[in-house]
């Protein structure tokens, strides 16, 4: 039987909504294991007097993946695999390795992936260094006194260079016809 144009099967439809599914499920399942991995970090911003309220600074440098989160219903791809793998794999070594940077790294990327990050917004990747217990560590010999603002100047800059290299609406997805 022939389906007019713009109808879809719906047969199809039940098998990218599977495939849809198991995407969102392998996300989740890598953003989790990262996390796990990085289970320290509560420790480390409540013990720690160089990271406490290390957590403010996660939550201003997450502000571009919830703006990302926001936007899915454009139809863009909602992750990079290339950038959650790497997560995976650096979370896996630093546990493999008792690195808990390595695992802090992990983190940092595959919430990399999720926002799906454009190579030239990789400078706001880097500003993940400002949540992280080594950025409080390496602040305790170098400025002191200064830790936390730094470290929020620095997650603020991120998320100001992320927002002002967002690609235009032409390279991010074509126009509906």
């Amino acid at each position: 039987m022939n389906t007019p144009p713009g109808i879809a099967d719906p047969n199809t439809n039940r098998g990218l909504l599977a495939l849809f599914a198991r995407l969102r499920l392998a996300e989740a399942m890598v953003f989790a294991y990262c996390l796990w991995h990085a289970r320290d970090l509560l420790s480390a911003w409540q013990r720690s007097p160089h990271d406490r309220l290390g957590w403010l600074a996660l939550f201003i440098w997450l502000v571009p993946v919830l703006y990302r989160g926001r936007h899915l219903h454009r139809g863009l791809p909602a992750w990079s695999p290339l950038l959650l793998g790497l997560g995976l794999l650096l979370s896996f070594i630093g546990e493999m390795g008792s690195l808990n940077l390595l695992n802090h790294l992990g983190l940092a990327t595959a919430l990399a992936g999720l926002a799906r990050i454009t190579p030239r917004q990789l400078p706001w990747a880097a500003a993940a260094i400002s949540w992280m217990p080594l950025f409080g560590w390496v602040g305790s010999h170098w400025f002191p006194t200064m830790i936390l603002p730094v470290r929020l100047a620095l997650a603020t800059a991120g998320c100001g260079f992320f927002f002002l290299h967002i690609p235009p609406p032409s390279e991010v997805a074509s126009c509906p016809t």
